[in-house]
């Protein structure tokens, strides 16, 4: 039980509370025990979190379709808010493989995109990760050298 001394706790529905609950309960046992370890070691066990993190639901939750969870704008800032009082990096995990990688493809991608390897299906329960680019206008990246790049 968190401490709200401003009453804000009422101002969610049961289950962005229960998603904030569950969020921390994992976050208590499976990453706040190992940070500083990960710090010192100068690693983290990225692709196992990824996987825990699409099994809690939190990869794309706030996408629909795909078997994202489709949950609101509140739940999945409850959940990144937690996410970040563990460690940023795991928050930041989280928030570009949602809000970033799978977010684009789900809002830009074609069909034959979503039907391909980038399908977001596939990354909402974090077996294959997304890499996000961006690019600057008038400067040369690796996307816009793409033979299948827009404009081509």
């Amino acid at each position: 039980m968190s401490l709200d001394l401003l009453g804000l706790d009422e101002l969610h529905s049961a289950e962005e509370r229960e998603i904030r609950s569950t969020v921390r309960r994992f976050l208590d046992d499976q990453v706040r025990p190992h940070v500083a370890g990960w710090y010192e070691d100068g690693r983290a066990p990225v692709r196992e979190l990824a996987g825990e993190f699409g099994k809690l639901g939190l990869l794309g939750m706030h996408l629909t379709g795909y078997g994202c969870a489709g949950a609101s704008a509140v739940a999945y800032g409850l959940a990144c808010l937690e996410l970040e009082a563990a460690d940023s990096g795991v928050r930041s995990l989280v928030s570009v493989q949602g809000s970033l990688a799978m977010y684009a493809i789900w809002r830009f991608g074609s069909a034959e995109t979503e039907a391909g390897v980038a399908a977001p299906h596939g990354h909402r329960g974090g077996d294959r990760l997304l890499r996000a680019d961006r690019t600057r206008p008038r400067f040369r990246s690796g996307v816009d050298e793409h033979p299948g790049a827009p404009g081509r």
